[in-house]
């Protein structure tokens, strides 16, 4: 036996390959789990990750401790009762919801995934309804008061599906995260249609790439998503979004992602909004090492006025006298308001990327 922070796992040799779910060669080999106070079988994981079997990552403990957290500040703030693991695989995710008092629903297309979160949800003791179909389908014609995907490899071909069917919270995990940290490029304009750069700060480019394509997920239907916690750890990328209705809220949500400017000679990055509606007063301009004059931060084409002020020596609302500025100052100062955040596509965290 193997003990790791508050979880156990313990080979053991199992009887009954014929009915447990488990295909007659994982069946004879497993692993029994405690984890948050449930104990679960789980069919034993290759060294590499990649198998036939149904998929259990230990690795991912802390996730889903932060997971039992989260939806007790959603019950205690939006009384939220019903929840979703909609890729459930072991079940691990839906039967620590259901110990915790949650109407947990599992659901998985694997029938030996379904076989085996009927199984673990039996072995605690706990009541919850397990469904062995499509879970884009399920939240289609369901609603849930907190709805979790935590899909092998990119979340977004459940992304509308689970807009729709949230009330309260939507938990997502990503766990494909060389297309969002752009080491992986066109997958990454793919998925998530947006341009992922891989940089010196690409966990950070991942976590934005991934809120900016569930924020555009929820306002085309007329959804705002708010994220309230989002890390980076290791290989995968979680977030967790309140969700509201209405399409004021959805727009208002959509504006604050934005579009980052990097240059690579000097690993200076800086940002802008995306929206014509939230033009700020002033943009950040990336620093560049070229002997050309770059506009690198404006929004419109130069003007008479402004290429004027740039030959020379200029004082204003833009800054203290320079001369000869590689990045000429926006030509309509007259902005209306800054932006609530300036980052990559990223409609929560603002400041400047590092």
């Amino acid at each position: 036996m193997s003990c790791r922070r508050q979880g156990c796992l313990e080979q053991y040799e199992s009887p009954e390959s014929e009915h447990n779910g488990f295909g007659a060669q994982q069946a004879r080999t497993g692993m029994r789990v405690t984890e948050g106070g449930v104990e679960l079988d789980v069919p034993e994981q290759p060294e590499d990750g990649v198998g036939e079997g149904v998929f259990f990552n230990p690795v991912q403990e802390l996730n889903r401790d932060l997971t039992v957290a989260a939806l007790r500040v959603a019950r205690e703030r939006d009384d939220a009762e019903s929840y979703l693991d909609a890729t459930a695989a072991s079940g691990v995710r839906g039967v620590r919801a259901a110990a915790d008092g949650f109407d947990a629903t599992l659901c998985d297309v694997d029938p030996d995934a379904v076989a085996l979160c009927r199984e673990n949800l039996a072995r605690n003791d706990v009541d919850g309804e397990v469904y062995h179909r499509d879970a884009s389908a399920l939240m289609s014609e369901r609603r849930f008061d907190v709805v979790d995907l935590d899909p092998f490899g990119t979340p977004t071909p459940f992304a509308d599906a689970a807009v729709r069917s949230a009330r309260h919270l939507l938990c997502v995990t990503a766990t494909d995260t060389a297309p969002l940290c752009g080491a992986h490029f066109e997958s990454g304009v793919r998925h998530y249609g947006a341009v992922p750069r891989n940089t010196e700060y690409h966990a950070e480019m991942g976590v934005r790439v991934l809120l900016s394509s569930l924020v555009r997920a929820g306002a085309r239907h007329d959804r705002g998503l708010r994220p309230v916690l989002t890390h980076a750890t290791k290989h995968y990328v979680r977030t967790y979004l309140l969700v509201e209705g209405g399409a004021s809220v959805a727009t208002r949500c959509w504006t604050r992602s934005g579009i980052c400017i990097t240059v690579r000679s000097v690993s200076t990055a800086s940002t802008m909004p995306a929206s014509w509606r939230t033009r700020p007063r002033s943009v950040r301009t990336a620093a560049s090492t070229s002997s050309r004059r770059d506009r690198c931060g404006s929004a419109r084409p130069p003007t008479a006025r402004s290429s004027r002020r740039s030959r020379g020596n200029w004082t204003g609302r833009w800054g203290p006298r320079r001369k000869h500025a590689n990045c000429l100052p926006p030509s309509t100062p007259n902005w209306r308001r800054r932006p609530t955040t300036t980052s990559i596509d990223s409609p929560s965290a603002g400041g400047r990327a590092r």
